[in-house]
C-alpha cells in the first residue's frame, strides 16, 4: 500500500490541490467543457503511465525495501492498489460538475457510502479469501465511486469526457502489465531493460491507437521547441492551458 501510495501522495494530492482554482477560473468561459474533458483524459494518461511504472517494477521495489523474503510476495498487491488509485484520481475530476455548480452534498454522501461498503466487504470477504481481498475491495469501491461520481456529476453540469480514450489507456496499461508477467522470473538485468523499454513505448503505442488528436500532436511539437529554450520555460502554465483547449 505504501508503494502504490506514491501515486496518490506525489501525483493525485498535488493535482487535487491545484484543480479547483483552475476549474473555477475556466467555468463559463469559451471551451470550458472541452478543457475539463481534456484534463480527465490526460490525467488518466499520467496516472496510468506512472502507475504502470510502479506496477512493472513492483517486484524490484519490494526486494529493495523489504529485506525479509517473507514480504516479497507483496509485489502482487501493488498493481491492484495502484489501479484503485487511478480510479480514485479520476473520480476527483469527475466530481467537477458538482463542485463548480456548488452541489457538493452528493460528494460527501457517495464518499461515506462507499467507505462503509468497503469496510463491510472486508469484514465479509477477508476471512474467506485472505488479506489480499482488501486490495480487491479497494479497487472495487474506488471504481464504483468513480462511476457513480461520473453519472451524478453529469446531472449538474454535463461534461463530454472522452470515455473511449480513458478506457483505452487503462486497458492498454493493464494489458502491458500482464504481458510483462512472463519475464518476471528472468534475470534482473533483462527484466529491467525490457520493462524500461516497454514503459518508454507506452505513449508511442497510444499514438497508433489514435489517442492523440492531430491538433494535440501539432501543439506538442510546438511546445517541445518552446520548452527547450530557457526564456520560454516560464510560460509552461499558459501553454498547458492552451493545449487543453
Amino acid at each position: 500500500y505504501r508503494v502504490a501510495g506514491v501515486l496518490n501522495m506525489f501525483v493525485i494530492v498535488p493535482f487535487s490541490m491545484t484543480l479547483m482554482p483552475v476549474a473555477y477560473k475556466m467555468f463559463n468561459t469559451e471551451g470550458d467543457k472541452r478543457y475539463y474533458s481534456k484534463i480527465m483524459t490526460y490525467f488518466a494518461f499520467v496516472l496510468v503511465w506512472i502507475g504502470l511504472g510502479l506496477s512493472l517494477f513492483s517486484k524490484e521495489i519490494i526486494k529493495i525495501f523489504a529485506l525479509d523474503p517473507s514480504y516479497w510476495p507483496a509485489y502482487k498487491v501493488i498493481p491492484i492498489v495502484t489501479l484503485a488509485y487511478v480510479f480514485y484520481g479520476l473520480r476527483i475530476v469527475s466530481d467537477l460538475g458538482m463542485y463548480i455548480t456548488k452541489n457538493t452534498k452528493p460528494v460527501a454522501i457517495m464518499t461515506v457510502t462507499t467507505a462503509i461498503l468497503n469496510i463491510i466487504l472486508n469484514i465479509i470477504l477477508i476471512p474467506i479469501f485472505g488479506m489480499i481481498t482488501a486490495a480487491y475491495t479497494t479497487l472495487f469501491t474506488f471504481l464504483l465511486l468513480y462511476l457513480i461520481s461520473y453519472r451524478y456529476s453529469g446531472k449538474y453540469y454535463k461534461i463530454p469526457y472522452e470515455v473511449r480514450k480513458i478506457v483505452t489507456v487503462t486497458i492498454l496499461g493493464a494489458s502491458i502489465y500482464f504481458l510483462i508477467l512472463v519475464i518476471n522470473d528472468s534475470a534482473l538485468f533483462t527484466r529491467i531493460i525490457v520493462k524500461l523499454f516497454i514503459l518508454f513505448l507506452f505513449p508511442i503505442i497510444l499514438y497508433f491507437v489514435k489517442f492523440y488528436e492531430p491538433i494535440e500532436l501539432m501543439r506538442l511539437k510546438e511546445y517541445y521547441h518552446k520548452w527547450t529554450t530557457a526564456e520560454e520555460f516560464k510560460n509552461i502554465e499558459n501553454d498547458i492551458t492552451n493545449f487543453m483547449r
